[in-house]
């Protein structure tokens, strides 16, 4: 995997395990924290998240949604 510094129209990032009180694992934090960084240095346009219904109650990408709201807000 490489990364040719190019810029992109839009940023898919996967989703993972939703911890059983609601919270991100460290693995999908960290997925949503690169993406939010490409996006805030101006090599996307947009985010797309995906992710399903976990066996913990939570749709993964509602959460990654959640998130990355409350992030890009608390640190502008």
């Amino acid at each position: 995997m490489t990364d040719t510094l190019k810029k992109a129209d839009i940023a898919v990032i996967l989703g993972n395990k939703v911890n059983d009180d609601g919270t991100l694992s460290e693995r999908l934090e960290k997925r949503l924290e690169c993406g939010l960084k490409l996006y805030r240095d101006n090599r996307i346009k947009k985010i797309l998240v995906s992710g399903g219904l976990g066996s913990e109650g939570y749709y993964e990408g509602d959460k990654m949604k959640e998130y990355l709201i409350s992030i890009k807000f608390l640190t502008l």
